[in-house]
């Protein structure tokens, strides 16, 4: 586990040490939450004018249920892991790209297991009508490495978010998603 730990703290300092003030703006505009705001509307467009109706329900509650799940999951694990922030161990001793300040323990990202989650789920909605839906991951992986690069969190953090977010789609689409459209 030290290992682990240890190359974790590795990586994280390689990545964040890529940064550069000309890219701050970017990163610090790209993990601002509301920024994606439109493609969240955008996936809500697609939804409508793809499915019926009542498939288009079944689709939100089963998203708006999986978000909520992963979310309270993430916290029960942030506090009961209770990792620091590398900002808050490592910014006296390395000098680390520290670009936000944030409270709270690190372990397992909230952005990472939100935004593969969802992009996930869609993604399993929309695979066979829409092949060319893969492309919606690159939401996730540019909105999860913007958190290593602002110093917030470990790469561990958003490999394990990004495990959660997409086995907690997986999980709601096969057993609660596809047991909605059965009793329709």
């Amino acid at each position: 586990m030290e290992q682990l730990l240890l190359w974790d703290q590795r990586c994280f300092l390689y990545l964040n040490g890529l940064g550069n003030s000309d890219w701050d703006p970017f990163f610090l505009t790209v993990t601002f939450t509301p920024i994606w705001f439109p493609l969240f509307l955008y996936f809500f467009w697609l939804a409508y004018v793809s499915v019926p109706l009542k498939t288009l329900y079944k689709m939100l509650l089963t998203t708006a249920i999986m978000v909520v799940s992963v979310a309270l999951l993430g916290m029960l694990v942030k506090y009961g892991v209770g990792r620091p922030r590398p900002h808050q161990v490592l910014d006296s001793s390395f000098a680390i790209r520290a670009l936000k300040a944030i409270d709270g323990p690190s372990f397992f990202s909230g952005h990472a297991s939100s935004s593969f989650a969802i992009v996930g789920l869609l993604w399993l909605f929309f695979k066979d009508q829409k092949p060319w839906f893969w492309v919606f991951f690159s939401w996730p992986i540019l909105y999860s490495f913007s958190r290593v690069y602002i110093g917030v969190h470990y790469p561990l953090d958003l490999l394990c978010g990004a495990g959660v977010g997409l086995l907690a789609a997986y999980a709601f689409y096969n057993h609660f998603f596809l047991s909605l459209l059965k009793k329709t």
